[in-house]
C-alpha cells in the first residue's frame, strides 16, 4: 500500500477569498440603499426618562431618528422582522 501525500489542488473559490479579491453579499450595493441602526439600552433594568436624539439628528447621512414614540405614533408597535428589537419601549427597560 502506498501513504504517498495526495495533493491538494484547493477549491476554485479559494484563490479569490486569500487575496482579497472575493465578492461577498456585504459588498454589494444598490442605488438609494440605506441602512437601519437599533440602539438599546446599556441597562437591563430602567426606567426611561427621555431620549435626546439631537446628535444622532445632526449627523451628516442620517435620514431619520426614531424613537418607540415617534413609532407608536405611526401605528409601528411591533417590528418583528428584527427579533432583537422587536419590542420597543418609552417608558421602561427589561431585558431578561
Amino acid at each position: 500500500m502506498d501513504h504517498q501525500p495526495r495533493r491538494f489542488d484547493g477549491r476554485r473559490e479559494d484563490l479569490n477569498l486569500i487575496t482579497g479579491q472575493a465578492r461577498f453579499t456585504d459588498d454589494v450595493r444598490f442605488p438609494g440603499e440605506v441602512h437601519a441602526v437599533f440602539v438599546r439600552s446599556i441597562h437591563a433594568h430602567a426606567e426611561i426618562l427621555g431620549i435626546d436624539t439631537s446628535a444622532a439628528r445632526g449627523m451628516p447621512g442620517v435620514l431619520g431618528v426614531f424613537t418607540a414614540a415617534d413609532l407608536a405614533a405611526d401605528g409601528v408597535n411591533d417590528c418583528s422582522a428584527f427579533a432583537a428589537a422587536s419590542r420597543f419601549s418609552q417608558s421602561a427597560v427589561r431585558y431578561s
